[in-house]
């Protein structure tokens, strides 16, 4: 593939070959469907569904990882499958997996749901300062056509008064 060659024939075995437990073998599989998707967007269907089995799998870097190849599919349709994923990751104990969630502009302009600006609204108080600077930028696209993101004063007070985000 990194070479131009069409290995687009081996799409089904690459998907089949993402549902084991190697997270190695599944970044690999994700950098694949990814690339692929827009070429077979009904072949592309077929790992949506194992990839949102992944949205719930124990380990943090799958998670994180499912999530980000969801988004990662440049393909009609894929919103409606990635609502719940979506929510969930943005409410998820790992930091990890909290970022990926956040990180979805493309899959943004599809996703003006009200609950998820407002969970995106309050991750603006997350402990992580990586994953609210995230929100930030992801509250900016969401909401561009609205006027951006709106910061009232105890947000910029909480934003202000937090050292950790002065560097960023």
């Amino acid at each position: 593939m990194a070479q131009g060659a069409d290995v687009s024939g081996v799409f089904p075995e690459m998907v089949k070959a993402g549902a084991v437990p190697d997270v190695v073998q599944k970044k690999l599989v994700s950098l694949y469907v990814r690339a692929q998707a827009p070429r077979q967007p009904q072949l592309a269907l077929l790992a949506v569904n194992s990839l949102r089995k992944d949205c719930a799998h124990p380990s943090p870097a799958v998670r994180g990882l499912a999530l980000r190849t969801m988004c990662g599919l440049r393909m009609p349709g894929i919103q409606e499958y990635l609502q719940q994923p979506l929510v969930n990751g943005l409410r998820d104990k790992a930091s990890y997996v909290r970022r990926a969630a956040v990180l979805w502009k493309g899959c943004a302009r599809g996703l003006r749901n009200g609950a998820l600006v407002n969970e995106l609204y309050s991750l603006l108080r997350d402990q992580d300062p990586i994953v609210v600077v995230n929100c930030l930028r992801a509250l900016e696209e969401i909401l561009k056509k609205e006027g951006g993101v709106v910061i009232n004063k105890p947000i910029a007070h909480h934003l202000l008064n937090r050292e950790d985000l002065k560097g960023l």
